[in-house]
Parts: structure tokens; C-alpha cells; sequence
């Protein structure tokens, strides 16, 4: 599938009456209306509804095991293919999520800001040693995003201040959760 057709699904069998079949990667999220719908309009906006529709599945914790693997592995190919606007909402709907696998988590934070910005003020994935090596590579933004955290370790905050970028370090003094 090229970077327009990001969601692979598998159909599992309706339930006896079941008005419409339901898709094992989504549990009684995402139905075969969304499919068909996606399918009509595989336009990015109507791949991030989706995306984001399997992020609040797996979110849940109503996902049995097997459906849970193929959400994250659904994940790791939206992180690595997806248009921006699909790896952004996905970011977004995902963003402080503490059981996010740690590669998904560390790939959308090393992404555009679009894409990063959620990771880097919320992520509680990335450890402290992630985020002193991304404040070397991250945007001016993305400096920001970090100085907004809910937590900022003393050795970030250093690292931050020592971008030298007003805006972040206006941010971080502002921060009652530096430490």
C-alpha cells in the first residue's frame, strides 16, 4: 500500500444479527462503514479520522490482545508512511499516552512539528535521555514544546536554556514543573 492507503484492516466474522461486520483491529470502533467510507474518500483528513478512531480503540483497553499487536503495528506504518496529516493526528490522539511503544513515541517526536510538537510536551514515553538528544536536533517550536512539559528534570532545563532560544526559556521559567 502507498503512503495514501495506510489502514490495513482484517474483517472477522459478524456476529449472529450483527447489523454490520466489525474489523478485529478496532474492536466495534472502526466498522465497515468507516472502511467503505475511506475507501470512497482515501483523502488524508478522512485517514487521520480513522487513524485516530483505532488511537482511541487501543486507548481504551477494550482491544483484546491480538487486536491491540495489530493497532501498534498499524501505528509503527502510519509513523514510518503516513502523510503528515495522518501521522499528526495520530500524535495528537496518542500524545500522552503511557503505554505508546517507545519506537512509535520517539519516531513521531523526531518528526515535523506537525507531527512532534504533541510528543515533545507530552509524551511521558520518551525518556530523559531522549529528550536531551532531541533538544540538539528539534525546531525553535519544538525547544518550546519541551519547556511547556509537566515535568522538566534539571539537566533538560539546561539544555533547554542553553538553545539560547528567548521564547523556550521565557516558557520554562514560566514552568511550574521545572525542576
Amino acid at each position: 500500500m502507498g503512503h495514501n492507503a495506510v489502514l490495513s484492516l482484517r474483517r472477522t466474522a459478524p456476529a449472529l444479527g450483527a447489523p454490520e461486520s466489525r474489523f478485529l483491529l478496532a474492536d466495534s470502533t472502526v466498522t465497515r462503514s468507516d472502511l467503505e467510507a475511506l475507501l470512497a474518500d482515501p483523502s488524508p483528513a478522512h485517514q487521520a479520522r480513522t487513524a485516530a478512531k483505532v488511537a482511541m480503540a487501543w486507548r481504551s483497553g477494550t482491544l483484546d490482545g491480538a487486536a491491540r499487536s495489530a493497532a501498534e503495528e498499524l501505528f509503527r506504518a502510519i509513523a514510518a508512511k503516513a502523510v503528515v496529516a495522518v501521522r499528526a493526528a495520530l500524535a495528537e490522539a496518542l500524545k500522552d499516552e503511557p503505554s505508546l511503544p517507545h519506537e512509535v513515541a520517539l519516531r513521531l517526536a523526531h518528526d515535523v512539528d506537525a507531527v512532534a510538537l504533541p510528543m515533545l510536551e507530552a509524551s511521558v514515553v520518551l525518556t530523559d535521555a531522549d529528550l536531551l538528544d532531541l533538544v540538539a536536533e528539534v525546531t525553535p517550536a519544538g525547544i518550546s514544546a519541551l519547556a511547556g512539559r509537566a515535568s522538566v528534570p534539571a539537566p533538560l532545563a539546561e539544555a533547554i536554556a542553553g538553545r539560547g532560544d528567548e521564547a523556550a526559556v521565557a516558557r520554562l521559567v514560566a514552568n511550574p514543573g521545572r525542576k
